[in-house]
């Protein structure tokens, strides 16, 4: 019988005084996670798109067994008080697993001479890339090619200088007088103009996040 045909049985009946309240309609079942992964291209089993999570579900109910709860023609229970509570435990996990995969990879701690990326900015994909500048000019400025490929916005700029004597300076640095140091990026360089002789910081590193015209 299709579902049509049974919901106006089933409001037939509740126009008589023996069949209200007796029968509800049937709405469309809705998909869990996993046949929506299935549904946008994903083409394992419902066991290894659990197990990609890293997590352990043994004992808990499978979307496979309430789907055919819900449709075997053999099958005329629903599901019982310990399976439901298990299917929203197994639902509560995956989300609170999915959550922090996401705070991870939005939080990425990867910082590599090697573009990657490591999150989202608003709908492009965010890249990180460290750029190593070599040593601070002296009363002048220097610039570095970046070597980074197809730049739509550079998000984000700052270094990290180091002196051998073991003295740090974040870049660009604010300072009164003329031991400011100012970072400048484009499309190509990485530019930094320094005001005094800042030679005795031989090491430098530049941070670049950006977003690509390709994405």
């Amino acid at each position: 019988m299709s579902l049509v045909n049974e919901n106006q049985l089933r409001g037939a009946l509740m126009d008589t005084k023996e069949g209200k309240g007796a029968l509800g309609f049937k709405g469309e079942r809705g998909y869990s996670a996993y046949e929506i992964a299935v549904q946008n291209g994903y083409e394992g089993t419902e066991q290894q798109w659990i197990e990609h999570f890293g997590l352990d579900l043994s004992g808990y109910v499978q979307t496979s067994d309430v789907v055919d709860n819900l449709t075997s023609t053999e099958t005329t229970h629903p599901l019982s008080a310990k399976q439901g509570k298990n299917l929203k435990d197994t639902c509560d996990t995956l989300n609170s697993s999915l959550t922090t995969l996401n705070n991870n990879y939005e939080d990425s701690v990867d910082y590599s001479t090697t573009e990657t990326v490591i999150g989202i900015w608003l709908d492009k994909p965010l890249y990180r890339k460290v750029i190593n500048f070599g040593g601070l000019p002296n009363n002048t400025y220097k610039s570095v090619a970046h070597n980074i490929s197809d730049i739509s916005k550079i998000i984000r700029a700052t270094g990290y200088s180091y002196a051998t004597s073991g003295s740090f300076v974040n870049i660009p640095y604010s300072a009164s007088g003329t031991n400011s140091i100012e970072l400048v990026a484009n499309v190509t360089d990485i530019t930094i103009y320094t005001h005094t002789n800042q030679t005795a910081f031989s090491e430098c590193y530049i941070v670049v996040e950006y977003t690509k015209t390709t994405d």
